[in-house]
């Protein structure tokens, strides 16, 4: 029961956040980054996230367009300072697959 004066409080869904997804190079072609990312997603959608949000190098264009492959979209920039290149935040909704 809610008493005058008490408020329900509606708790917003958490959006996830994929850090630091590394395949070393010897390993790179596997299939290992889009298995891992697929777990990440099933976690995040499991968690009832309404997205999947991640930053990338700009000196990695091959990554930018794995993420995007993968149904990423670049969602912000971070232009960097003192002399770090700067990255992209991109974002993937974690609705139905």
């Amino acid at each position: 029961p809610h008493g005058a004066g008490s408020r329900r409080c509606r708790r917003r869904p958490i959006a996830g956040y994929l850090s630091d997804l590394t395949v070393t190079e010897a390993e790179r072609g596997e299939g290992l980054g889009r298995a891992m990312m697929a777990a990440a997603e099933e976690f995040a959608r499991d968690m009832r996230s309404p997205w999947m949000y991640l930053h990338v190098a700009l000196k990695k264009p091959g990554v930018v367009r794995l993420y995007r492959d993968e149904g990423y979209a670049i969602a912000g920039f971070d232009p960097g300072i003192l002399g770090w290149r700067g990255r992209l935040l991109m974002r993937k909704s974690m609705g139905k697959k």
